[in-house]
This record gives C-alpha cells, sequence and structure tokens, in this order.
C-alpha cells in the first residue's frame, strides 16, 4: 500500500497573457505549495475504485478517478486500484486540491504498478486534466508556470511565512475555471511583468507584503457575488490583505509570524466562518 499527501497551493502571482489561436489562453504565473493537504491511499485491487470522505465529490468525474484511467490507457491498462480520500482541502476554492489529488495518482500509480512513465511523460499526461496538474506531478514547493501551465520552471521557496485562508460562503459553480477565463477581457490581460517582479524577490529571498496579482479578481467579483463582503471581514480579521486564490472563490492572506496567522484565524472562526492556516512548504515533505 502507498500512503501520500496532496498538498494545497496558492498563487503568489497570476497574469493572464491573451488568448492564444488553440482556444485556451497564456499565463504566467508562480505557484507556492501550502501545507493544508488531502490524504491518499493506493492499494493494488483487480478493478478501480474510489472511497471519498465527501460523498459529493467521489463519482467517476473526481480528478483521482480521471487520472487513473488515464495512467491505464498510457501504460496499457490491465492494472486496478482501490484508493481511498480523505480531504482536508477546501472543495472548489481555487486552493489546488483537484489538480494535487491528480497528480498524487499519477506518480502513486505509476510507482505501485511499475510503469516506467519518466516524470516527463507524466507531466504530459497531468496537463491534459487540469493546467495546475503539471507543477504537483514536478514536485518543487514554489515554481513558475507559463503556457498553459504545463511549462514549469522550479523557484527558491518564500521562508518564513505563514498563510491563512478563508473560504466565503458561496454556491459552486460548474465548469468554474472555464466559466471564469470566458468573463476576462481584454483589460484583464497583462504583460506579464508582475509575475516576473514576484520571481526576482523570491530569488533575492523576500516576499512582497502587498496584495497578490490575479487576473480573475474583477471576474471573480462577478461570479461570485458577495466577495468583497468577505474580503472586508477578513481585513476586520487582521489580515494585511484578501487575495483570491487561484480562480477562486477562497481569499488568502500571508503573515510572517505563526502568532500573527492565529490571531486572524481565531478572530474569523469566531464569527463563524469556515477558515485555516498552515505554513508555506519551504522543502518537501515524506
Amino acid at each position: 500500500m502507498i500512503e501520500e499527501k496532496a498538498f494545497a497551493k496558492i498563487n503568489l502571482a497570476l497574469e493572464v497573457l491573451g488568448r492564444r489561436d488553440d482556444g485556451y489562453h497564456e499565463v504566467s504565473t508562480v505557484l507556492h505549495a501550502v501545507g493544508l493537504a488531502d490524504h491518499l491511499t493506493f492499494e493494488e485491487s483487480e478493478g478501480l475504485s474510489l472511497e471519498c470522505d465527501d460523498p459529493a465529490i467521489a463519482g467517476e468525474g473526481n480528478l483521482v478517478l480521471r487520472a487513473a484511467r488515464l495512467l491505464q490507457q498510457a501504460a496499457g491498462g490491465g492494472r486496478g486500484a482501490s484508493i481511498t480520500l480523505r480531504k482536508g482541502i477546501p472543495v472548489a476554492a481555487g486552493l489546488g486540491g483537484g489538480s494535487s489529488d491528480a497528480a498524487v495518482t499519477l506518480l502513486a500509480l505509476s510507482r505501485l504498478w511499475e510503469t516506467g512513465l519518466s516524470p516527463d511523460e507524466l507531466m504530459e499526461l497531468g496537463a491534459t486534466l487540469g493546467s495546475d496538474v503539471p507543477f504537483f506531478v514536478q514536485g518543487s514547493e514554489c515554481a513558475l508556470a507559463t503556457g498553459r501551465g504545463e511549462r514549469v520552471v522550479p523557484l527558491p521557496t518564500a521562508q518564513g511565512w505563514w498563510v491563512v485562508v478563508l473560504r466565503p460562503e458561496v454556491a459552486p459553480l460548474p465548469n468554474k475555471t472555464a466559466m471564469l477565463y470566458s468573463m476576462l477581457s481584454e483589460d484583464d490581460f497583462s504583460d506579464g511583468s508582475r509575475v516576473a517582479t514576484v520571481v526576482e524577490e523570491l530569488k533575492a529571498g523576500r516576499l512582497a507584503t502587498e496584495r497578490p496579482h490575479n487576473a480573475f479578481e474583477r471576474v471573480a467579483g462577478v461570479a461570485f457575488p458577495g466577495l468583497d463582503e468577505y474580503r472586508r471581514v477578513f481585513v476586520r480579521a487582521g489580515a494585511p490583505f484578501a487575495a483570491l486564490a487561484g480562480s477562486g472563490p477562497a481569499l488568502y492572506t500571508l503573515v510572517d509570524s505563526v502568532e500573527q496567522g492565529r490571531k486572524i484565524l481565531d478572530a474569523l472562526l469566531q464569527e463563524g466562518r469556515e477558515a485555516y492556516m498552515a505554513a508555506l512548504i519551504e522543502e518537501t515533505s515524506d
């Protein structure tokens, strides 16, 4: 049996550079792994099955099963696995839980089934499942991702930072990320300079303390009514800023002390908000 953690991520900056001829969008983003995690176990069996502690996401559309079936096809089929998934990352929040689960599934089942597929081949498979999956497959804790997200270059991690996450109570959106991309206009596109600045800061051992740029900010405010009020709630709780996590709707802030993070978290929890706290991951966890 193989047991693995699938970690969440935040985007320290996310720019959309424009629409591509193939219908997708060109992006430039810095992703950083966060200590919030799902837990997965894999055991070889005759068929493929998934047991999940959240029944709402346990169906055939779950990225874990999709990744497993994709790997079956790539490896010639014939192998099965019994998979369990215990959620620790908020679902459909912009924190990359599904993509991380898919990446861990590709890596773990490739070992279990002894497929012999290379890391590059697994990254190519992952890219067909979602734009964040290659980041999680390649395994560094911080990276620059470009193209559709499939071109991944490792970066130095941000040292000594904690993240507090606020999950707004908003209705889930079907095909959320695709919908938000379709809502973008040319005014939401940018030239990649904000991401380039974050890259240089990380290489110099620094991290900016202002609210990170995210190309989805405007359209997320339209897609998730009430999001601005949650920003105000977050700031009232002591957050230095309230940034959109990926395509949202979760919001996050960064602090450089665990005490400050716990103070913000406690204020949110006392108001009955769904909130989490974790460290930015500085090195690979076993």
